[in-house]
């Protein structure tokens, strides 16, 4: 099982964060390899609500579903994968920190084929993409706060 994991502060209240990290349909606005993001599921987020991403990784179009699979608002949100190339779960955390929220994300995923053979460049690169990630989330949190 690969794993990779970031972390960051936001300057923000974590009920705000968490406001914007759950809205499903924004994932376009701070993850760069999101091309599509969708909630596929009626009602609020919460455990059993369902997304449907579009992202572009290594220069290969990858579909996935996932669904989540623990909710807790302002502290935690987990999801699985349902369909997709990379059997995956991931885990948002969110704690109080000096000025802000901070964020964290542990991501795990089963690697296999040419991502298996490639897979300390594949965690690396997955690492690079979520502090990129978290550095646009908190440039758009903080400037809108």
């Amino acid at each position: 099982m690969a794993r990779a994991e970031a972390s960051v502060v936001i300057k923000r209240p974590a009920a705000a964060v968490f406001a914007f990290l759950t809205d499903l349909d924004k994932g376009t606005q701070w993850q760069a390899s999101v091309m599509e993001a969708s909630k596929t599921s009626e009602g609020p987020v919460g455990v059993g609500a369902t997304g449907r991403e579009v992202r572009r990784i290594m220069g290969r179009q990858m579909e996935s579903t996932f669904e989540v699979t623990e909710f807790e608002p302002d502290r935690k949100i987990s999801f699985k994968s349902t369909s997709g190339p990379i059997a995956m779960q991931g885990r948002y955390t969110l704690e109080p920190a000096v000025g802000g929220t901070r964020l964290s994300i542990v991501v795990d995923g089963e690697l296999d084929g040419v991502f298996k053979l490639a897979e300390p460049m594949v965690v690396q690169s997955v690492k690079r993409q979520l502090d990129a990630d978290f550095g646009t989330l908190k440039d758009l949190l903080e400037a809108s706060g």
